[in-house]
């Protein structure tokens, strides 16, 4: 017999019985923090030797592909939007050096690092995940074509 849970996890991904995606943005940004500081005690964001598109490019392959795994598939609240804004302005300023203090807006922060915001990021994921499922249903199932007339 299997037993009922209120949520559990399966490739990765945090599933609730209430359907929301609250648990899975924490376990995300929980996730993508740690290899972030994982990256910070490799000493990584602080080596003179490594230039700055290079700390950034380790951010985007390692730290931003945790923070938004299986992304497109989300129903984003503004409330998950921000949470995940506020992860990825961080690390950028922290790679930066730049604190807040220093009074420098995202959107400055974001040219700098010449990134795009977490939004943008996930809207791509969006749009190259259903041209995956647009293609598949196209090859396999002629009936779904909108090349016929």
């Amino acid at each position: 017999m299997l037993e009922v849970v209120s949520q559990f996890k399966y490739l990765g991904s945090m599933f609730t019985s209430d359907g929301m995606l609250d648990t899975e943005i924490a376990h995300r940004v929980a996730s993508a923090s740690g290899a972030f500081a994982r990256l910070h005690q490799a000493k990584i964001w602080s080596s003179k030797a490594l230039s700055l598109s290079t700390k950034l490019q380790f951010l985007q392959t390692i730290v931003m592909t945790v923070l938004l795994y299986s992304g497109e598939t989300w129903s984003l609240l503004d409330k998950h939007l921000h949470q995940l804004s506020v992860f990825h302005m961080r690390c950028l300023r922290r790679i930066c050096g730049i604190s807040l203090l220093d009074h420098i807006t995202n959107s400055l922060i974001l040219k700098r690092c010449e990134t795009f915001p977490v939004e943008s990021q996930l809207r791509s994921k969006r749009l190259r995940w259903f041209g995956h499922i647009f293609g598949w249903l196209t090859a396999d199932c002629p009936n779904y074509s909108c090349m016929d007339s």
